[in-house]
Order: C-alpha cells, then sequence, then structure tokens
C-alpha cells in the first residue's frame, strides 16, 4: 500500500480466534506467535493449496459425508462459542483487548 509492503493473513475469522482463545489479528499485523507459528530460520511458502486437495475433498464427500458434516457443525459451532465470547467481553475491541493482555502461546520447539 502506498509502495510499502503491508502483512496481511487471510486467516479465521474474529468469532473462531475468539474462540481459540487468541487475540484479533488486525490488517498490517502480523500473525506469527499469535496463531501462525514457524520455525525460525526456515522458509515457509504458502502460495496456494495443493491440487490435489480438491479431489481428496470431493471424495471424502462422496464416501463419508457425514464426517464433512460433523466437520462442518464443528466450525459452526466454534463461531457461535466465539460470538458469544465476544459478546459477553463486551463488544470486538473489548474482547481484543483482554486477549491481548494474556500471555503469549509459546512457540513450538520442534525437535530436529
Amino acid at each position: 500500500m502506498d509502495g510499502q509492503w503491508v502483512v496481511a493473513h487471510v486467516g479465521p475469522t474474529a468469532e473462531r480466534q475468539a474462540a481459540a482463545g487468541i487475540p484479533i489479528t488486525r490488517f498490517g499485523e502480523d500473525a506469527l506467535g499469535i496463531w501462525f507459528f514457524a520455525r525460525p530460520g526456515t522458509l515457509m511458502r504458502l502460495e496456494a493449496i495443493p491440487a490435489g486437495l480438491a479431489i481428496g475433498t470431493h471424495l471424502l464427500q462422496k464416501i463419508a459425508p457425514g464426517s464433512m458434516e460433523r466437520v462442518n457443525v464443528s466450525i459452526q459451532n466454534k463461531i457461535e462459542r466465539g460470538r458469544r465470547i465476544i459478546e459477553r467481553a463486551g463488544g470486538l475491541a473489548a474482547y481484543d483487548e483482554l486477549a491481548r493482555r494474556k500471555e503469549p502461546a509459546p512457540m513450538p520447539n520442534p525437535q530436529v
């Protein structure tokens, strides 16, 4: 923007972040250490969804539609849970302020 690179992660909705107990990330804020973790000194390329994923998803829908429906119901339940958490906190800004006061999630310590 305006000749500058700005961090932007397409991530979970505010309700899903609230359900996970994490701050609501904003445009220009790096999600590293909040809901997205990377191993220091490595390079991650997350440019696209693997081509085979769509085929596997469609196959799973044909073979086990109940499993896909359980995933959808679980996501909807998390969204509703997050909505209630935000409402109890007094709105988005109030929830975000409370979440940011908590200790940040520990960075993973992968064994190489």
